[in-house]
Order: C-alpha cells, then sequence, then structure tokens
C-alpha cells in the first residue's frame, strides 16, 4: 500500500465539521486494491465535492505520472449525492484542453457530468464513474452474464524469480567476472547449452515465454528462454543436491538472491499446472488493447501475465471473447487503467461478466483462422492481401458476433446476424494436417466475405447504421 493513502485517511478524519481536503496524487487510487481502504474511508465517513483526471495529460511540469484532483469534505448525511465529475477521455488531448475542462468548457475530449454517489454501490468497491447512455451498454452486458471463473482454481499470475537476470546493481556487487544481462533463473539457449546439464537435471528446465512469443490469439510455441522451475521446497539445500550442474550455476549469484525460498527456489513459483496444456495468457498491462493469447502447449510466464486455466468453458471461444471490442470496453470504462493503458490485474479478470453460450463451434473455427494465419511466415493466404488485414477482417466478425450474443433482442429487431450465416459460410480446418488444405479453406472464407451479396459483409456495415448507439461507442473504444 502507498503511504499516502494512509495519510489522506488521517487527514479526513482530521477535518473539522465541513471542512475539506483537496489533494492532488496518481489517478490509479479509484481502482488500485492497495487504496481500498482509502475509498472505504470516503464511501462511508466523507463527501466528493469534485473529482478531475487529468487521463494522460501532464498538467504539471514535475509529474511524470497520470495525475488526479480529489476535493472531498467530512460529511457523511447523504446515502446518495451528486458530484462534480471531470475526466479527460483523449488521448490527444492537451494541457489547454486541461484547462478548458477546469473552466467547464464543452469538448469532446472530456468528460463534465454530476453523477450521483451512493454509499451502498460504492462500500468496498472501486470508483468507476460513467455516463449514462454508456451505463446502460456496460449494465446490459453485466446481465448477459452467466459464468465467472474460480478465482483459486482457474486464475493465477505468473512466476515471480525474482532474480531473472542480472541487472547493474547487483553486478556491481558481484564484481567484474559478471556481465551485465547474463541469466540467473532465465537463460537463453546458450547460457543453458554451457551449464552442461544431465538428463536428471532437464525435469527442472521449463520453456519460458515473454511478449517476443505471445501475441494476440497467437502465442510462438518456439522458445528462446528457459527457466530454472524450482518450488519453495529448493530452499532446503539437501533437495538441490542431486542437480550438480544447476546448483553451481545458482551458487554464482547466491549472495544477491533474495528470494524467500533462496538459495535456490524461485520467490513464487506457483502451482505448475497452470503452466501446462491448454490455456490462455492474459497480459497484464496493455497500451493499445487488451492481449489474451491462446496456449496449447506448455508455455511459463512471468507476473507480467496472469493465466486463465479452465475446463468449464471453450478454451477457443473464450480467447475470441476476451479479445473482442466489447470486452475491451468493458475493460476500458469498468475495469482499471492507467492513463490510457489497461491494467488487467487479477481483479478485472475475475469481474470481466463472461456468457456461455450454448454452441460456440464458429468462434474456435475463426480463432483457428487466426492463429493459422499469424502462424504463416512465408505464405500469403491471398496473394494479393496481405494476412494482417485478412485477420482484422476475421476479428471484425468475431466482435459482430459477440455483440450479438450480448446484444441479442436489439439485434434481432434489426434483423441482423452474423452467428447463422458465419456457420454456414466458414468451415473447420481443425482436422486438416496439410498447410495448404487450411490455406484454401481460409482463402475462401475470405473471398465468400468479400462478394457484395455476402450477408455478413453487408451486415458488418448495416449495423454501424442501425445499431449505432450500441455499435459506435463499442467499436470505437480506446
Amino acid at each position: 500500500m502507498d503511504i499516502w493513502y494512509y495519510f489522506a485517511c488521517h487527514l479526513l478524519e482530521m477535518l473539522s465539521e465541513d471542512g475539506n481536503l483537496t489533494f492532488i496524487a496518481t489517478n490509479n487510487w479509484v481502482t488500485n486494491a492497495g487504496a481500498s481502504k482509502l475509498r472505504n474511508k470516503i464511501t462511508l465517513d466523507s463527501e466528493i465535492i469534485q473529482l478531475v483526471d487529468f487521463g494522460n495529460t501532464k498538467v504539471f511540469s514535475s509529474a511524470y505520472i497520470q495525475t488526479m484532483i480529489l476535493i472531498a469534505e467530512e460529511n457523511n448525511s447523504n446515502d446518495n449525492y451528486n458530484f462534480r465529475y471531470k475526466k479527460i477521455d483523449s488521448d490527444s488531448a492537451t494541457l489547454v484542453d486541461a484547462f478548458n475542462m477546469l473552466k467547464d468548457i464543452e469538448n469532446d475530449k472530456y468528460i463534465l457530468s454530476d453523477p450521483v454517489f451512493n454509499r451502498d454501490d460504492y462500500n468496498k468497491k472501486d470508483f468507476i464513474f460513467n455516463n449514462s447512455e454508456r451505463g446502460i451498454l456496460l449494465n446490459k452486458i453485466k446481465a448477459k452474464q452467466n459464468f465467472e471463473f474460480d478465482a483459486k482454481k482457474e486464475v493465477a499470475q505468473g512466476i515471480v524469480p525474482p532474480q531473472d537476470f542480472l541487472n547493474k546493481k547487483n553486478q556491481h556487487l558481484l564484481g567484474n567476472d559478471y556481465v551485465v544481462g547474463e541469466g540467473i533463473f532465465i537463460l537463453n539457449e546458450e547460457e543453458l547449452k554451457l551449464l552442461n546439464i544431465d538428463k536428471k537435471e532437464e525435469s527442472l528446465i521449463k520453456p519460458f515465454y515473454s511478449t517476443n512469443n505471445l501475441d494476440r490469439y497467437y502465442g510462438n510455441s518456439k522458445n528462446t528462454n528457459w527457466i530454472i522451475y524450482t518450488d519453495s521446497k529448493y530452499k532446503y539445500s539437501e533437495n538441490i543436491k542431486p542437480y550438480p550442474n544447476i546448483k553451481r550455476h545458482l551458487d554464482r549469484f547466491s549472495d544477491i538472491i533474495t528470494s524467500s525460498n533462496k538459495p535456490y527456489g524461485l520467490h513464487r513459483a506457483r502451482v505448475e499446472d497452470f503452466f501446462k496444456g491448454e490455456k490462455i495468457i492474459s497480459l497484464r498491462k496493455c497500451s493499445d488493447k487488451p492481449t489474451f493469447t491462446y496456449t496449447d502447449f506448455d508455455c511459463y510466464v512471468s507476473q507480467t501475465y496472469f493465466v486463465i486455466k479452465t475446463r468449464r468453458i471453450n478454451n477457443k471461444y473464450l480467447t475470441a471473447l476476451l479479445n473482442s471490442s466489447l470486452i475491451q470496453f468493458w475493460l476500458r470504462y469498468k475495469g482499471k487503467m492507467q492513463g490510457f493503458n489497461y491494467q488487467v490485474d487479477k481483479e478485472p479478470l475475475l469481474n470481466i461478466p463472461i456468457f456461455k453460450p450454448q454452441s460456440n463451434e464458429i468462434f474456435s473455427v475463426l480463432v483457428d483462422y487466426i492463429i493459422a494465419i499469424k502462424q504463416q511466415k512465408d505464405n500469403q493466404i491471398n496473394p494479393h492481401v496481405p494476412n494482417s488485414h485478412i485477420v482484422q477482417l476475421f476479428e471484425e466478425v468475431i466482435d459482430a458476433m459477440v455483440m450479438e450474443l450480448y446484444f441479442e433482442e436489439d439485434f434481432k429487431k434489426a434483423g441482423i446476424e452474423f452467428i447463422k450465416y458465419a456457420e454456414r459460410d466458414f468451415k473447420s480446418i481443425e482436422h486438416l494436417k496439410s498447410e495448404v488444405e487450411k490455406i484454401d479453406v481460409m482463402h475462401k472464407a475470405y473471398q465468400k466475405l468479400r462478394q457484395k451479396d455476402n450477408e455478413i459483409r453487408n451486415n458488418l456495415k448495416l449495423m454501424d447504421i442501425k445499431l449505432a448507439d450500441i455499435v459506435m461507442p463499442i467499436k470505437t473504444v480506446r
């Protein structure tokens, strides 16, 4: 917990009746788990007068972080009250825009509103405030939820080494015989080869993956790094003795290893089953859009990621759903944001309103398409069109099908369908072994989408008009 949370709580307690407190701080306290006591203090004992979020716009010359101003008073007499809420909602906003926002001058780059603060609604909850139109959409999305993750059994953070590679500070402590960047618990191919490990020691060496390998939808199974995967039992020296080459390597760094399971164990190894077999890897901090990777191979990752592993729902459908623009919209306005960067920690993951349909095979088909296309290094699906364009088009179809699931009645009233036609037009490639056969099926599917009378193609355009109040806020989220 940041220490300023404590001081803010203490200052609120020191206020005289109807006294005001104003503080400037980082803007993530409204959703940060460590600030929950401060939010509860404000919810139960105080009243917000004004909340000003500058987003990514740096308004203080000495501050290089996203900032927010809170003005509150010591007052808990009203269970419901309105307050002034101002928030920059555009990455292109300037300092002038920030000043105009403070003056309440209307502009589409920021939000000016007076939301209702209901103490019961925000008790032990994040502070997230949306305008009425956006709130209606978010409520409809939430209402479709019929599935939630098991927090203990199905979602876990990645491994905490904590010493993965040698940094400059520790190299200085160890001396000139050591090189900045050399592997400690994480090794490259050459470093692993130099260890000269035996057959038994191979059991502790696991394939390690990073953002170099893991993209939206597709993870490249060809790793270039390896992790020495030693759990808490290796804090006892006798347990590492059967692995002499690994022991000799880690002994070189014993003076700077700070793991709670030192000298030979990872700080947090996690339950190993999470890293094996079919699963979804979720990147914690995303600058552009949330990133979820489907993997069906053993894939060990660091705390940069969360791992979702469930057998209660189709993982390919789940990959499509989580990468959709609808879930991006949800995470943008109901999840955690660091400025305009998505921070997909465990709590936002668990709060995603997942809808599990009776049939989801067509989503798996399209996920297979996207993964197969991204695997292509030298082959073009269509000689005249970049593979990236075809992937984008299939993602647009997935986005539309997800919206159809969540806003079923609205789509029916508008006479707009996607899932039915996708099941007709897109054939599975799962059973095909030949790359040539797969490319042929995907090319035919793409050609089908390009036809002028294709229902999917036409409905992609039509829904922007007939369902603009639903579709456009979701499609344009950033």
